[in-house]
């Protein structure tokens, strides 16, 4: 019975060095265990999540085609667009004529206007005939 304080003093140590760590131990599971709950709840957002994740990659294959598309149709827009220049010319080529007959056509109808009624009657009636 002599070695009772020897034996108290390693049951101290025992508890020391091996209980009170595997009661930390223990403490720290018991509260990882409290987070379970919420952890798990947002792991069920994962599929709704993954869900939305199909439709936002097909709307980018969509997109990356549209933009394939309109830079295939941009080479022969632009040339339609150089076409611009010489269209316009022929217009304004076109036009001049036009343009030249109509203000030929005014200065006979304001001549015609200025005459007297006994010059314009015989142009009238070539005219009408």
């Amino acid at each position: 019975m002599h070695n009772l304080p020897a034996a108290a003093a390693g049951l101290v140590m025992f508890v020391a060095v091996v209980a009170v760590p595997v009661l930390a131990l223990a403490a720290l599971i018991a509260t990882l265990a409290t987070l379970a709950l919420p952890v798990s709840m947002l792991a069920t957002l994962a599929l709704p999540i993954a869900m939305l994740a199909l439709p936002i990659a097909m709307l980018a294959v969509l997109a990356a085609l549209l933009v394939s598309i309109l830079a295939t149709l941009a080479p022969p827009i632009a040339m339609l667009a150089m076409l611009g220049l010489p269209i316009s010319t022929l217009a304004v080529l076109a036009g001049l004529p036009v343009s030249m007959i109509v203000v030929l056509a005014d200065t006979a109808a304001v001549a015609l206007d200025d005459m007297p009624a006994a010059l314009t009657a015989p142009l009238v009636a070539a005219a009408m005939a």
